[in-house]
C-alpha cells in the first residue's frame, strides 16, 4: 500500500471534496480520482460514498482513516529522523550506558537540546566497554576506569547517596547516628541498618567499602537487586540503606548523600571512545556536551580514597 495513496485519502476525508484536495496536493482531480480508486482496489472495500454531491466516507472508510493518520504520523516522524541523521553526524553516533545514567543524564540533555544525538543503547554498566570493543557503540559510558589504548575523559562525579524510611532513620536516630538534620549519612550507619543494593553498581560498592576500611566499619550488606527501582522498592517496604548513585527519591524514601568524615562521597562518570576514530572529532563534541549535564558534579570534585593508619588504602577500580 503506498503512501501517496493514503495521502490523498486522508486529504480528501479532511476537506471533503475533490476540488479542495487536489489543490492542496497539487494534483488534477482525475488523477486523485483515480489514486482513490486504486486504494479501494488494494483495500478491497469502498471507502467514499459517491451517490451525493459530496463524497462522503463509508463505514469502512471512518474505520480507515483513524489508521491511515497513524501511518502517515508516522512516517512523517522517520523522514524526520532521516533528515537528522543526514543533517547532524553527531545524531549517527550510538553511546552505550546503564539504564540509570541515559534516564537521569542524557535524556535531560537531548530534551533541553543540548545534546545532538539520541541514539541510546542500554546496558548493565560492566558491559559497554566491551560493546565499545567489538564496535556495537561509538562511545562507551560508565564509572570504569577505561584501559589507556582508549580514548576517554571524566565527564563529572556522581554522589553516592543512602535512600531510607522514617522508621530506618528514626532507627539510625537511636543509635547516635545519622540524626534527622544532618545533611549528610556517615558511613558508620552502614553498621546499623541493613544495606540493599543494586547487583550492577560494584563501583558503588567498591567506594563505599574503602571508605569503610579506613574507618574500621563492617556494612551489614543484605539484599541485592538488579534493578535500582526494586531495590528502593524493597527499601520502602521492609526497611534498610538503599544505596545508589544519586537516583532520585521514590516510595517516599529520604535520600542522603553518604559521608566519610564530614566528605560527600563521589565517583567519576567515564566516556571512553576509540583512539583515531573516524568520527573522533564528533564524539568529542557530544562527550563535551554530556559533560554539561547538571545531575553530574564537577570532575574534580570525586572523591580520594582516604589514608587508613598504617598505610593506604587505594581505591578500588571500579568495574562496572
Amino acid at each position: 500500500m503506498q503512501i501517496k495513496l493514503l495521502s490523498c485519502f486522508e486529504a480528501v476525508a479532511r476537506l471533503g471534496s475533490l476540488s479542495a484536495a487536489s489543490a492542496e496536493l497539487h494534483v488534477t482531480q482525475p488523477a486523485l480520482s483515480r489514486q482513490l480508486k486504486e486504494l479501494e482496489r488494494t483495500t478491497g472495500v469502498e471507502l467514499f460514498d459517491r451517490s451525493g454531491y459530496r463524497l462522503t466516507l463509508t463505514r469502512a472508510g471512518r474505520d480507515f482513516l483513524p489508521h491511515t493518520r497513524k501511518v502517515l504520523l508516522a512516517t512523517a516522524q522517520l523522514e524526520e529522523v532521516v533528515r537528522t541523521q543526514v543533517a547532524s553526524p553527531e545524531s549517527q553516533l550510538v553511546i552505550a550506558c546503564p539504564p540509570e545514567t541515559a534516564r537521569h543524564i542524557i535524556a535531560p540533555l537531548i530534551a533541553e537540546g543540548k545534546v545532538a544525538t539520541a541514539r541510546i543503547v542500554t546496558a548493565p554498566a560492566d558491559e559497554v566497554l566491551e560493546m565499545l570493543r567489538e564496535g556495537a557503540c561509538d562511545i562507551a559510558i560508565g564509572t570504569a576506569v577505561p584501559p589507556q589504548e582508549l580514548s576517554h575523559t571524566v565527564l563529572g562525579t556522581i554522589p553516592l547517596t543512602a535512600q531510607f524510611t522514617e522508621a530506618t532513620g528514626d532507627l539510625l536516630a537511636d543509635h547516635g547516628v545519622g540524626e534527622a538534620g544532618a545533611r549528610h549519612l556517615d558511613v558508620r550507619v552502614l553498621e546499623w541498618a541493613p544495606v540493599v543494593a543494586v547487583e550492577h553498581y560494584r563501583g558503588v560498592r567498591g567506594a563505599v567499602e574503602v571508605a569503610c576500611v579506613a574507618d574500621g566499619v563492617a556494612p551489614r550488606f543484605g539484599r541485592v537487586f538488579s534493578l535500582p527501582e526494586v531495590a528502593q522498592a524493597y527499601a520502602a517496604k521492609h526497611g534498610g540503606l538503599c544505596m545508589l548513585s544519586g537516583e532520585p527519591a521514590l516510595f517516599g524514601l529520604t535520600s542522603k548523600p553518604l559521608s566519610w568524615r564530614g566528605r560527600e562521597l563521589r565517583i567519576p562518570l567515564h566516556a571512553a571512545w576509540i583512539a583515531g576514530a573516524a568520527l573522533d572529532v564528533h564524539i568529542r563534541r557530544v562527550v563535551a556536551q554530556l559533560s554539561e549535564s547538571g545531575t553530574l558534579d564537577a570532575p574534580e570534585a570525586v572523591w580520594p580514597a582516604p589514608a587508613a593508619e598504617g598505610g593506604n588504602v587505594s581505591a578500588p577500580v571500579a568495574s562496572d
